[in-house]
């Protein structure tokens, strides 16, 4: 059988590789070969590189594309710029011509790059460097005069001037030159701009309809321009204002719109009236002139013999404005009716004015004495100063007097005193023992912070040598107290009334004196009575002998006689024991020191250490 293989040749690059897997001559096998595919071929033809440009330049990037699998107009195209970004991507023509025209690459070195990419992702490309220098901005300009609506006058000179800048170069660096399209001779004249871009110059300009161009320009030659509609006239008396510039008698050079109107039945100012503006004329159209006694020539209701109305105005011109109207202040207080005097009769009544203990409204607000020591201003029917001649609180059936804050209804002669640092009762005593919420205070004689609860006094705040408590059962020792540990003393130190709780210490009876007390017979004490000792341990207190130091010697053989050389150092006997030592032969009974020797034994009967002896 034939078994799959793989050809071995060199890749090209950028070309994508593709396995494809088939089946082997036998059936079973499988086998795979690979399809090469070329990466598409690029040429930039112009611009060459290292070319330079100006800014604003056209200029046309071209190429041609190939590709040995696909035609060239099927290829994706990616014209761009390392400054710019992408340019365009538009396809190269079935012939595999690529083209840009651009003329808005921005200012400095450019990399161009045209990339192709086919179906199968493979790409080429091609680069070419070129710079474009940068231009600079025109400068720009902005006419202050002559202002747009001006004219001139034949004959005299105009003053021109302009506000100049320039992105690049400083503003004294510019020059401004005027032109009119009535002079083709060039410009009428020229100035250098100031630090600050102001350029001015004068020069004469015919009469006629002049369309003026105001050019500056910069120290590379680049220019920008303004331009201004500008009228000359002629002027015929040499007043400086042409029949067109709105001269109505050009043969007068003393009217013209320039000249101030006088009272001499001229139109003066050429505005179509005569006189006006002037003593001699009726300039508010009420019939009377300033000649005649018209106190204000400008408003129609003043003139001499008009009737005086409240209007702010002295309408009948007699040197006093509203007189006779309630607009006039009749008492000379500074305040008219309409302005809220509610008695024009009375210098001490007016809106506003301070309010006295009178009996009368001098405020004007509707109600007497309001604010004075006579007044209930808070409505605890309480005023200052008897007799009291109204409140504030309708309720009130009875006012006096004495309220020692008018402007706080908690304060007066009839509320409780509070302990708040405040005359509440009006007394003049502040936070006294009568204090509603007045505390008790219990005296600490002893100055042990512990007050006696048999000594007392009230107040707002802590009299010195008291305190709030009254748990101090010993006013007069400061070792005793709630604050103290009880001390075994046979005192109750910590006052709570049981002496030495907690601090004796039990003693049990020593009936033997063996120094071992009866744990059945004890007593508490704070030291050790007589015949009472501290330990519980005697097993019989009728028996000196018997103590936890009693020894019992083990008596196995019940004779009671024990080994010396098995012992139980106790006060009970242990069962088995004997408090009798000796026994050399603790398995005999018949053998032990009460025993009788005997000669018919070879024993030592009676322990003594000899056998048989006589």
């Amino acid at each position: 059988m034939l078994r799959p293989f793989t050809a071995r040749r060199p890749v090209p690059t950028a070309g994508v590789l593709l396995l494809l897997t088939a089946a082997g001559c036998d059936g079973g096998s499988s086998g795979g070969f690979k399809v090469y595919n070329d990466a598409p071929d690029v040429s930039l033809l112009a611009p060459d590189d290292g070319t330079v440009l100006t800014e604003g330049d056209p200029l046309e990037l071209r190429a041609v594309v190939k590709d040995p699998q696909q035609s060239p107009d099927t290829l994706s195209l990616i014209w761009s710029s390392d400054r710019d970004g992408v340019l365009s991507e538009d396809p190269a023509d079935s012939s595999g011509n690529a083209l840009y025209a651009t003329a808005s690459l921005s200012p400095g070195v450019h990399v161009i790059t045209l990339k192709a990419l086919d179906d199968r992702a493979a790409s080429g490309a091609d680069t070419v460097s070129l710079t474009v220098e940068d231009v600079g901005d025109a400068p720009t300009i902005t006419i202050r005069s002559p202002a747009r609506g001006d004219e001139g006058v034949d004959g005299e000179p105009v003053r021109f001037e302009a506000l100049l800048s320039d992105g690049q170069d400083a503003p004294e660096d510019l020059l401004m030159r005027v032109y009119s399209d009535l002079d083709s001779g060039g410009p009428i004249c020229e100035a250098q701009a100031d630090e600050g871009g102001v350029a001015f110059c004068e020069g004469p300009l015919a009469a006629g309809d002049h369309l003026l161009t105001f050019e500056a320009e910069d120290l590379d030659g680049v220019t920008g321009t303004a331009e201004r509609e500008f009228t000359v006239s002629d002027d015929n008396d040499g007043d400086g204002y042409s029949e067109e510039g709105g001269d109505c008698d050009d043969d007068n050079p003393d009217v013209n719109p320039g000249e101030e109107e006088v009272f001499n039945g001229v139109d003066d100012d050429c505005d179509g009236v005569i006189d006006n503006g002037t003593v001699g004329y009726d300039d508010d159209g009420d019939g009377v002139t300033e000649t005649d006694g018209d106190c204000d020539d400008a408003d129609a209701t003043a003139f001499p013999g008009n009737p005086e109305v409240c209007d702010g105005v002295d309408n009948d011109c007699d040197g006093t404005v509203d007189n006779g109207t309630e607009c006039y202040d009749d008492d000379g207080d500074g305040m008219t009716e309409t302005a809220g005097d509610c008695d024009d009769t009375d210098v001490t009544i007016y809106d506003r004015a301070p309010e006295l203990a009178d009996g009368e409204d001098n405020d004007c607000d509707g109600t007497i004495d309001e604010g004075t020591t006579a007044f209930d201003d808070d409505g605890d029917c309480f005023c200052e100063t008897a007799p009291c001649v109204g409140s504030v609180e309708a309720s009130c059936t009875t006012l006096l007097g004495d309220d020692c804050d008018d402007g706080d209804d908690t304060l007066s002669p009839g509320a409780t005193e509070l302990c708040d640092g405040v005359d509440n009762d009006c007394d003049r005593a502040v936070d006294e023992a009568s204090a509603a919420d007045a505390a008790t205070w219990y005296r600490d004689a002893d100055t042990d912070t512990y007050g006696s609860a048999s000594v007392t006094t009230r107040a707002c705040t802590r009299p010195t040598g008291y305190v709030s408590n009254n748990t101090d059962c010993n006013d007069g020792n400061a070792l005793i107290n709630p604050g103290v540990a009880e001390v075994c003393d046979s005192v109750d130190n910590d006052c709570d009334t049981v002496v030495d709780d907690g601090v004796t210490t039990t003693y049990y009876r020593d009936f033997d004196t063996d120094g071992y007390g009866n744990p059945s017979s004890s007593t508490a004490a704070c030291s050790a009575p007589s015949g009472y000792v501290t330990n519980n341990l005697d097993c019989n207190d009728a028996d000196a002998t018997l103590s936890p130091l009693t020894v019992w010697y083990l008596d196995s053989d019940s004779d009671s006689y024990g080994l010396s050389t098995s012992t139980v150092q106790q006060c009970a006997q242990p069962t088995g024991y004997t408090r009798t030592a000796g026994d050399c032969n603790d398995s005999n009974s018949s053998i032990n020191p009460g025993a009788t020797e005997r000669c018919s034994t070879a024993a030592d009967d009676d322990c003594d250490g000899t056998a048989n002896e006589v």
